[in-house]
Parts: structure tokens; sequence; C-alpha cells
């Protein structure tokens, strides 16, 4: 594979991370946050994704090999766990409440981080490249693509955790209502994708 093809896998990649259609979900879950927990999230986030799609370069196949898991009920289990986040923020009057006060590092880290971040589709295109070539300079080559993509995520909602103090509880609170529905949307998109995949088989 070509310098070339890496600049496409890592512009794939971020294209489908795409964090700034996270953002809405961002500023809604840090509404309430203290600013110790605001200031931590961006390299919580930069690095969960990385050991993710790291996982996924090295193991992924393996792993659902392992397991007898297809891409088609992997992509269904990430719907059904985005369907539970929708219905709780709907519930909630926002997103932060939906967060336990005492695991706010680990519940952060879901739906932003995993799924919608480092989905079935971002996993299954790191997946698709390792299988592209079996020497070991072709993988660190898409593992230095990775931690180039987590660097990016941290630069991207660090800057957003400044803008974030500019816009009113009001707005958020809304933007949690808004992005709750698009959750939904995306977890039916994702149920109905793994269905066809399953179906095909």
């Amino acid at each position: 594979m070509e310098y070339t093809e890496y600049t496409k896998f890592f512009i794939a990649i971020l294209s489908i991370v795409d964090p700034l259609a996270a953002l809405p979900i961002y500023f809604a879950m840090t509404e309430q946050m203290a600013p110790a927990q605001k200031k931590k999230l961006p390299s919580l986030l930069g690095f969960t994704i990385t050991i993710t799609l790291l996982v996924a370069l090295f193991l992924g196949e393996t792993i659902l090999a392992f397991f007898g898991i297809s891409t088609g009920s992997f992509r269904i289990a990430s719907g059904l766990l985005l369907l539970i986040t929708a219905y709780q923020m709907f519930q909630s009057s926002t997103l932060s409440n939906v967060i336990s006060s005492n695991n706010e590092d680990v519940n952060a880290v879901v739906p932003l981080a995993i799924p919608l971040l480092a989905g079935p589709g971002a996993m299954s295109t790191v997946i698709v490249y390792s299988s592209h070539h079996n020497s070991l300079v072709h993988l660190l080559s898409l593992a230095f693509c990775i931690f180039l993509l987590g660097i990016v995520v941290w630069i991207f909602f660090r800057m957003a955790s400044i803008l974030i103090q500019k816009i009113s509880p009001l707005t958020l609170a809304i933007s949690s209502k808004v992005m709750g529905l698009i959750i939904a949307a995306i977890a039916v998109e994702f149920i109905a994708n793994g269905v066809k995949m399953l179906v095909a088989l």
C-alpha cells in the first residue's frame, strides 16, 4: 500500500468518526459536569478512540471470529445501545442528567466515544484496511494514522470546551432533545444496515 493510500485511510477514518457531528452531544453532556471533569473529557475521548481503533486494528478480526460475531450483528448491538441512550435523553431534562455522578468518566465515554465516534463503521474500516497486507510496516503505518486521529479528536474537543462556556443552558437543553431524536435515527440506521448484512449472508 502506497503512502497515498494511508492518506486516504486517514481521511476516510476522520470522516467516519466525524467529531463535528458529535459536538451538540458533547455540549449537552458536559452542561452540568464539574470543571475538572470537563477539562479531562477531551483527553479521555481521544484516548478511548485511539485504544478502541488500535484493538480493532490488531485484534478486530480475531475477536469477532472467536466469538462468532458478524459485522452485521455488531452494528445491530451498537444500534440498540444508541436507542437506549436516546430514550434516556428524552426522559431526562439534559443528557448530563443521564450520566451517573459516581461514574462520569466511564459513562461519558458512552455513547460519545463508543459507538458514535469509534463505532462499527470506524472499526469495520480499520479491519478492512488491516487485511490489505500482512506486513508489520503496514499495520504500524495504520496505527500511526490512528494515533494522529486521536490527537485531532483531543484538540477538537479541547477547543470545544472553550466554546461551550458561551452557550446558554436553554440552548443546551433544546440541543439535548434534538440530538436524542438524531441519535435514535442513527440507531435505526445501524440496526437496518446490520439486518441487511445478516440477510445477505
